[in-house]
């Protein structure tokens, strides 16, 4: 049987332009919050680090190294190494072949582009803004966390959210922990997510060997709906 090889890099390209204006709108709204706070006097606790310097929290070894993070860290790697190894062995759902240039903007998608999109401007968004304003209402973190959570969860598509909801657990409470300083819970958002990443890229390939090996290398430029998605548990990452 033979099987033609398939061009998705419109649609991966899709998602980083829809990655870029959701996050940078997420980003202007935690430095609107910043500024009007500032002008207001506002004595609830803000992390002011420079945004720039979010950004680069999941490089610098204080902050990956550190025991908030990296135990936590630490769990999550053996929980997605036992559920790749699981998926490896269960029947993989069979994928189309897709050309060189796809597997390659795949790779730099989940590992790098929403890994780096999702961490930083989501924390500030998130904690840094959501969960910061329900602690004003009601100063507990049995509150503010959970709100700002039951938020992040919806924010995630169906298929998604459970894992969204215990990963919004987590950064809320390190950044409760902190007392509102965003940088451990960026960078432990960010190597999950490249963690996660990383397992989707390997099932992405691993679905495609396992498909036919009779190939008609005629590249079809039309993308399907949508890029296929592996992730821990079959939930795909970030918003």
């Amino acid at each position: 049987r033979q099987e033609q090889v398939l061009d998705i890099r419109s649609s991966l390209w899709a998602d980083w332009a829809q990655e870029f204006g959701i996050k940078y709108h997420m980003v202007n709204v935690y430095e609107s919050y910043r500024e009007a706070a500032t002008s207001q006097c506002k004595t609830s606790p803000i992390d002011y680090t420079p945004t720039y310097k979010l950004f680069l929290a999941p490089f610098l070894p204080q902050q990956t190294f550190s025991p908030w993070v990296l135990f936590p860290l630490l769990v999550s790697a053996g929980v997605i190494y036992w559920d790749y190894s699981q998926t490896s062995k269960a029947n993989i759902p069979r994928s189309r072949i897709f050309n060189s240039e796809s597997n390659t903007l795949y790779a730099l998608t989940y590992i790098g582009m929403f890994p780096l999109g999702s961490a930083a401007p989501e924390e500030m968004f998130f904690r840094g803004y959501l969960q910061n304003e329900f602690y004003s209402l009601v100063p507990s973190p049995f509150f503010s966390i959970p709100m700002t959570t039951a938020l992040f969860t919806l924010a995630h598509d169906p298929e998604s959210r459970p894992l969204a909801a215990v990963g919004g657990l987590v950064f809320g409470t390190l950044a409760h922990l902190e007392n509102s300083s965003l940088s451990h819970a960026i960078a432990y958002h960010f190597w999950v997510d490249v963690l996660t990443g990383i397992e989707s890229y390997l099932l992405f390939k691993k679905a495609q060997i396992i498909s036919s090996p009779v190939i008609v290398k005629t590249p079809i430029r039309k993308p399907p709906v949508s890029a296929p998605r592996f992730t821990l548990f079959q939930f795909q990452t970030g918003i």
